[in-house]
């Protein structure tokens, strides 16, 4: 009998730097008591509190547990994985963890401020492709609850790519390892698909990119683990023609470039600037915090290494003003 054809398309969500749906999720679920309100001008404090108390996590090592979620997760939460199967149509998710983080661990020093090691953006990409073949695998253990799983052909698998920060980096990094056709993403597929036929090309193809603010920030010995260039390292980011169908990068307007080096798209794809700083773009603020910002001229002093901080002129200066 003839087989149904049907393309299959991956989502796959890169998080952004110390972003952690997960870590988000899990200190919600642990602060339900009716005294804690999430739009609370003081739920950061009350997150960091709980992180200690139930994770273990403080500092920046509780980075990802005291955020709010992304766009990235609101993305891969709205993206539509229920497509009939008579469409000739399929989709699946893959959400990846934001750099410098892990589910319930401590977050990275190393992969949040240098963007490497472990939980960097080229590991991310990594732990992508690793969810390649269990998010095909999953599709398919879905899909014969309906229908005689033999009786489909894949004649093309396609990739939507979602990031931010760090984590359209990551992104862009993963589409160029789909376009060089990637052995390891290649195997990825090929042992999704186990026995079901597949006609597409061996590493799939890329639909869409869409990124908020990339910034990259890699620190490496050759920009002397310095973040705040627009170095990239071994992170391949240039996106050529042919890598996508369609890109769409959104960057944020009144960023401090300093802290975060824009890694734009122009001129080769669109890109669209919007008010806003980093994570006004990307999100990932709670919705509603409580700031301590003082606008005072910096003061400077050179003292001895060994002087306690109280005894300086700048700080007592400072404490006057208070």
């Amino acid at each position: 009998p003839e087989k149904r054809n049907i393309t299959l398309t991956l989502g796959v969500f890169f998080d952004g730097t110390g972003n952690n749906a997960v870590n988000t999720q899990n200190m919600l679920a642990a602060c339900t008591a009716a005294h804690f309100d999430i739009s609370d001008p003081d739920a950061e404090s009350i997150l960091a509190r709980m992180a200690q108390e139930q994770m273990g996590v403080s500092g920046t090592g509780a980075t990802s547990y005291t955020g709010g979620y992304t766009n990235i997760h609101w993305l891969n939460t709205l993206y539509k994985t229920d497509l009939p199967i008579e469409s000739g149509q399929a989709q699946a998710a893959i959400y990846v963890e934001g750099i410098g983080t892990e589910a319930g661990r401590p977050d990275s020093m190393i992969g949040l401020t240098l963007g490497v090691a472990d939980t960097g953006v080229i590991a991310k990409t990594d732990l992508a492709v690793k969810q390649i073949a269990e998010a095909i695998n999953k599709f398919f253990v879905e899909v014969a609850k309906t229908v005689s799983v033999p009786s489909l052909k894949v004649t093309e698998l396609r990739f939507d790519i979602f990031g931010f920060s760090r984590g359209a980096a990551a992104a862009r990094h993963f589409a160029n390892r789909i376009q060089t056709e990637d052995r390891d993403i290649i195997n990825a597929i090929r042992y999704g698909m186990n026995d079901v036929e597949y006609a597409g090309a061996p590493a799939g193809k890329t639909r869409f990119i869409g990124i908020f603010d990339t910034v990259a920030a890699i620190g490496t010995p050759q920009n002397g683990l310095n973040p705040h260039t627009a170095n990239t390292g071994d992170v391949n980011i240039v996106l050529r023609p042919g890598v996508a169908e369609k890109v769409f990068h959104i960057t944020a307007q009144h960023e401090c470039r300093f802290n975060f080096a824009l890694n734009s798209v122009q001129p080769a794809w669109p890109e669209l600037a919007l008010p806003g700083a980093h994570s006004d773009i990307g999100g990932g603020y709670l919705p509603a915090t409580r700031e301590n910002i003082y606008l005072t001229r910096p003061e400077a002093v050179t003292v001895p290494l060994d002087t306690p901080l109280a005894d300086t002129r700048t700080y007592r200066h400072a404490m006057e003003q208070l």
